[in-house]
């Protein structure tokens, strides 16, 4: 890999979920804040504490410790395209979106891309670098820092979407197809945020 390469972490949440967008994050670490943010040592979004997300997230938003990009694909597109085709178009967007932040005018080949998962993004032209690592978000500081910077705005989202919807208890299971969720699905039906 070219070492001139700005190393890009992407992580999604929501992907398994019944209900609620999928969000996406990309994330680039500012050079002067890695040691900061490895001598954290904290873990990936769903080994930390919603308390340890936020406190995490918070530190990195009040140091200005990384540029990212966050999107929320809505349930009418997940339904429409489906879910991993859903996560790799948040992805592109968001992607081009840190691209213009960083003043690189769309230009992706600036982007050492790395995503959590089995797969690498769909629909990235071949000349750029596009490499995917199972458990990236264990391992890897910019996918960690995806993982719960995604994982802190979907579960505000869930929450706000929990006022409207209190017989779900989205404040609690986040939209995942389990315990009072899933009862009160089957009493009263699906609403728009079900997919």
């Amino acid at each position: 890999m070219e070492n001139d390469l700005i190393l890009v972490g992407i992580d999604e949440t929501g992907y398994g979920a019944i209900a609620g967008p999928i969000t996406v994050c990309v994330c680039i670490v500012k050079p002067e804040f890695r040691q900061q943010l490895q001598d954290m040592n904290f873990r990936d979004s769903k080994a930390c504490s919603p308390e340890e997300r936020y406190r995490i997230a918070t530190w990195i938003v009040e140091n200005k410790a990384c540029e990212w990009v966050i999107i929320n694909e809505p349930v009418s597109v997940i339904e429409k395209i489906g879910p991993w085709d859903s996560v790799c178009k948040a992805a592109r967007t968001a992607l081009v979106l840190l691209s213009n932040q960083l003043g690189f005018s769309g230009e992706l080949e600036r982007f050492d891309i790395m995503l959590d998962g089995r797969f690498p993004l769909k629909g990235i032209p071949d000349h750029i670098s596009n490499r995917s690592k199972i458990a990236a978000d264990e391992t890897i500081l910019e996918v960690k820092i995806a993982s719960i910077l995604a994982k802190v705005h979907r579960d505000f989202y869930m929450d706000q979407m929990a006022n409207l919807y209190p017989v779900y208890e989205w404040d609690k299971n986040k939209g995942y197809g389990i315990g009072k969720h899933l009862e009160a699905l089957y009493y009263y039906g699906p609403m728009p945020e079900h997919r």
